[in-house]
């Protein structure tokens, strides 16, 4: 006859199974997450191989030597306004910065695949949290030719002040001092806290047609022919940055100081709030102060303007000339007396925007911290780049 088991060997056998399920479980749950990270591994470096392959087989007709490549959300790269479409079958990330020298990756930073980050080295940039009275959404301090560069506030001060040039346009490499004025959405857009050059200009009409353009190419592709000079500066001056530099848009301004569309008034002065309500015979008034308000042309010309009582927008306008007086954050650098601004030649930066019925005029942000519209042609106005880094660069 078989004898049972016992209660207390029932017992045993049950704390004994508890036991190895304790000393298991970790065991098992480790695996399993090691089998997703050396997943995600393996996504990486197919996708690593992958970015390869697209530079050769661009550079088989091209010449994709040396550039910063953004992630897009379809996996394909913009390096620096090149698109390369990444053919990949697994896991391929949507964010994240490849770093092309010598034809061949040679940083990358930031991919994102799944929850997981991965860095080929660290970035050494410093962000600073916005106050509760701060317009921006926060100052990020990096070098945009080498991410992995200690910078901070300190060191970008330095770089500014040690320039040769008599004020800090013209800096555009380095530790420099950066705003994030949008951070909607995966990255950060951030705008450069001074201008690149001394000076720059458009394209007018005039200089294309001498250049064998027709006025018919002209009037249909003006928003494309016209900035070609101001893509050149930035190509020269900012071509080895992250984050495919460019300038900023009047709608993008607009979107700054919480007005969503860029405004304008017609010839009567009658406020639109829609550009498209402007027509052809209208001259859009855009000579508007950014602390102006309200739904009529004289509200909008109000200016918050003096050293005591700075705007709260200066920090888009800073570093210009005169901008003192007009209440730029001259904090921020005092070794740049009033008299020394003053005597610059660069009165404001560049948008990428024409005017609406002003075919030979282009937008601006003037020195006062004032939009306002001027001929395509002036001489005294230069270039404040934006970049587009993923926040998981960024924050970490």
């Amino acid at each position: 006859m078989n004898k049972g088991f016992t209660l207390i060997e029932l017992l045993g056998v049950l704390i004994l199974l508890a036991i190895i399920s304790l000393i298991a479980a970790p065991v098992v749950l480790n695996l399993i997450s090691d089998s997703k990270e050396q997943a995600k591994t393996k996504s990486l470096e197919q996708y690593v191989r992958a970015v390869k392959l697209a530079i050769a087989n661009y550079n088989t007709n091209g010449n994709l030597s040396d550039a910063i490549c953004t992630i897009q959300s379809d996996g394909g790269l913009n390096c620096n306004g090149v698109i390369l479409d990444v053919d990949v079958n697994n896991t391929r990330p949507t964010n994240g910065v490849i770093v092309v020298k010598d034809y061949d990756i040679s940083d990358y930073y930031a991919i994102e695949i799944g929850e997981s980050h991965f860095s080929s080295v660290e970035f050494k940039g410093t962000k600073v949290e916005p106050t509760t009275n701060d317009t921006h959404k926060g100052i990020v301090y990096l070098d945009p030719t080498d991410l992995s560069a200690t910078c901070n506030a300190t060191l970008a001060s330095q770089n500014l002040n040690d320039a040769e040039t008599p004020t800090p346009t013209g800096v555009n490499s380095g530790c420099m001092k950066f705003y994030i004025y949008n951070d909607e959405g995966f990255n950060y857009k951030m705008i450069l806290d001074h201008n690149i050059v001394p000076r720059a200009t458009w394209i007018r009409k005039s200089q294309f047609t001498a250049a064998g353009g027709t006025d018919a190419e002209w009037s249909t592709n003006k928003s494309k022919y016209g900035p070609l000079n101001i893509f050149a500066v930035l190509d020269e001056s900012a071509g080895d940055w992250v984050g495919n530099p460019r300038a900023l848009t009047g709608n993008e301004l607009a979107h700054i100081i919480g007005t969503d569309e860029a405004l304008g008034w017609d010839s009567s002065k009658i406020f639109k709030n829609n550009p498209s309500d402007l027509t052809d015979t209208d001259t859009q008034i855009g000579g508007y102060y950014l602390d102006g308000s309200g739904d009529t042309y004289s509200d909008w010309n109000v200016q918050i303007s003096n050293s005591t009582n700075k705007s709260p927008y200066a920090w888009l306008y800073d570093y210009l000339d005169n901008c003192i007086q007009y209440g730029c954050n001259y904090e921020d650098n005092n070794s740049y007396s009033y008299s020394t601004l003053a005597n610059s030649t660069v009165i404001g930066y560049w948008l990428y925007d024409y005017t609406v019925g002003q075919p030979l005029y282009a937008m601006l942000v003037h020195q006062s911290g004032r939009l306002m519209a001027t001929s395509l042609g002036n001489t005294a106005l230069s270039i404040r780049p934006v970049i587009e880094l993923p926040k998981a660069l960024i924050d970490g």
